[in-house]
């Protein structure tokens, strides 16, 4: 690589960072405020998940005991549950895709080690022998 393109690549790098940094501290403040809400199919379940995926409220709809039956009760809190994390993984990465890619982001919001150190091997690689990505 010549060096006006490893001028270019490292001005590329720069503008990146600058604008992830500047915009970090926006989108980490809407990332933690991101809640999300989903219902069962028939309506008698609403769970609510903070942006970690932890459940913050499962409203559970009293006609649901009419026909009681725990092992259908336990699988509609697990489904709902399981929507409500999908949307706000959805929100996340949607609110991160303004500032980094979205596959970028969920690669390291899902802790895809093998992915992610990987990527590391690859860069360390090509710096050790002088290239720039």
């Amino acid at each position: 690589m010549d060096l006006a393109a490893m001028r270019a690549y490292a001005d590329e790098l720069t503008a990146r960072f600058e604008k992830l940094r500047a915009g970090a501290t926006e989108m980490r403040a809407r990332i933690t405020a991101v809640e999300a809400t989903a219902t069962s199919d028939d309506g008698f379940v609403t769970v609510v998940v903070d942006y970690r995926g932890h459940v913050k409220r499962v409203d559970i709809d009293p006609r649901i005991y009419r026909r009681p039956d725990s092992k259908r009760l336990a699988e509609t809190l697990t489904s709902t549950i399981r929507r409500a994390i999908a949307e706000s993984n959805r929100l996340m990465t949607e609110v991160a895709s303004e500032h980094v890619p979205a596959e970028e982001f969920q690669t390291y919001h899902n802790l895809e080690l093998d992915t992610i150190f990987g990527k590391l091997d690859e860069q360390f690689d090509a710096v050790s022998k002088g290239e720039l990505r």
